[in-house]
Formats: structure tokens, C-alpha cells, sequence
């Protein structure tokens, strides 16, 4: 005779509590970590700004609390994450200038014939950048420092 098995119920309970568990905040790369942080509240189904405000400060570890110090002390009453991810955004995303020389200052000129480290400054910045004063700063640094002056004046004249 087979063996009779009892019905297997494979529905899920009605409530199901999945805790969030924010991984440890990246000062580096912020997009990243809200990006992160932002799947687990859909994959538990936290939807209000206040619920994902507290999250995201249990997050952040005491020694990167002072730099947004005023919205921890006094959280705003509407829209309390999205106020406090700009202000993350704000102090922890570089510029796009500091991004900018970041990138070129990792770039010297080397053996390099000057025309051809310009053309790779210019290549390293991407076409939104090409002429931007930053590049043409980086680049008259590239010159011994009694002929910046001269290179200076000259790129003005013309």
C-alpha cells in the first residue's frame, strides 16, 4: 500500500516580517549604498519616508553623523529621506570639478610630449569637459614654473 502524505500548505503566512538590514554605509560611493538600501525597502515593503528615514540613520555609523548633524538633531516632517539623502549626496559626492581633478591629477605628464598630454587630458575629461578651464589649468601645471606665466598669457592673447 503507498504511504499517504498529508497535504503540503505552501501558501505564505498572511504576515511576513522580513527585518531591514542596512549594510554598512560607503562615504566613497553613497549612490551606491542608497541604491542598496532602496531594494531591501521594496523587497519588505517600506514605503513611508519616515520608516526609511530611521533606517538609513541606524545605518550611518557615529563617526559620519557629525557631517549631517542638523537633519539627525532635527529631522523635517515631510520628506525626511529624501532630504536626508541630499544632504548625504551633498557632502559626500565630490563635484564634478573635484571629480575632474581627481581624475587628472593621476595623469602627469611623464615622458610625454606636451601637445600629447593635452590631448590625453582633454581625452581622460570626455566630451562634455574637453575645454573646460580645469583641463587647461591642469595642463599650464604641467609646465616648469617659470614658463606658466608665459603659457598663461599666451593661451589668453589668443
Amino acid at each position: 500500500m503507498p504511504e499517504v502524505c498529508p497535504p503540503v500548505d505552501d501558501r505564505e503566512p498572511a504576515i511576513s516580517f522580513k527585518p531591514v538590514k542596512p549594510r554598512a554605509f560607503i562615504p566613497h560611493d553613497p549612490e551606491v549604498w542608497f541604491a542598496a538600501l532602496e531594494t531591501q525597502f521594496i523587497a519588505r515593503n517600506v514605503r513611508t519616508q519616515r520608516s526609511k528615514y530611521v533606517y538609513a540613520v541606524e545605518a550611518i555609523p557615529g563617526e559620519r553623523m557629525c557631517a549631517i548633524r542638523d537633519i539627525i538633531l532635527k529631522p523635517p516632517e515631510k520628506g525626511a529621506y529624501d532630504v536626508l539623502k541630499a544632504v548625504i549626496r551633498q557632502f559626500y559626492i565630490p563635484s564634478n570639478g573635484q571629480r575632474l581633478r581627481q581624475l587628472l591629477a593621476r595623469h602627469p605628464i611623464g615622458d610625454m610630449k606636451r601637445s600629447r598630454h593635452l590631448a590625453r587630458l582633454r581625452s581622460l575629461a570626455g566630451p562634455v569637459n574637453t575645454y573646460s578651464d580645469i583641463v587647461k589649468e591642469h595642463w599650464i601645471e604641467s609646465w616648469p614654473l617659470q614658463v606658466q606665466p608665459t603659457v598663461t598669457a599666451r593661451l589668453e592673447d589668443s
